[in-house]
């Protein structure tokens, strides 16, 4: 059975994610009243790219926990991470890109290249699902360590 969290929010990245859009939209309406048809143009193709960009990367942000592997959602793009090739799970508040919309972050440790770090809104039930998922690990606290 597939089990849906999505990313917790801070409140800084939910404004400036609202910000973006709003503002892209406000500039291309004031591009309106220059007369000017290549800045009107070029003002509305800028709001679609924002929209764009949402659609393809930002906008959903959740984790799918499905029967052998966690699926990590951001906009249109998918990573799967088979359960059996997770050594770790810990707390982070890395700054790095990553799917996440909080600086409350977990890592996903397995061992082929960098961490990748989530932010699931309820941490606790996650870590709970995923430690039965990923038997080989056992909980502690906020994390998900070998035995």
């Amino acid at each position: 059975m597939t089990k849906r969290y999505r990313s917790k929010m801070d409140w800084w990245v939910g404004l400036v994610l609202l910000a973006v859009p709003l503002i892209a939209v406000l500039a291309a309406v004031a591009v309106q009243f220059t007369r000017d048809l290549q800045e009107a143009v070029l003002g509305w193709l800028v709001v679609l790219a924002v929209i764009a960009l949402y659609a393809g990367v930002v906008w959903p942000v959740e984790y799918l926990l499905e029967p052998e592997v966690l699926v990590i959602r951001f906009g249109l793009m998918r990573s799967r991470i088979a359960y059996r090739t997770i050594r770790e799970v810990r707390p982070s508040h890395s700054l790095l890109a990553s799917p996440a919309l909080s600086f409350d972050r977990l890592d996903i440790v397995t061992g082929t290249g960098y961490p990748v770090a989530i932010s699931p809104d309820d941490r606790s039930a996650f870590l709970a699902d995923l430690a039965t998922r990923a038997s080989h690990l056992r909980r502690d606290g906020d994390r998900l360590v070998p035995p």
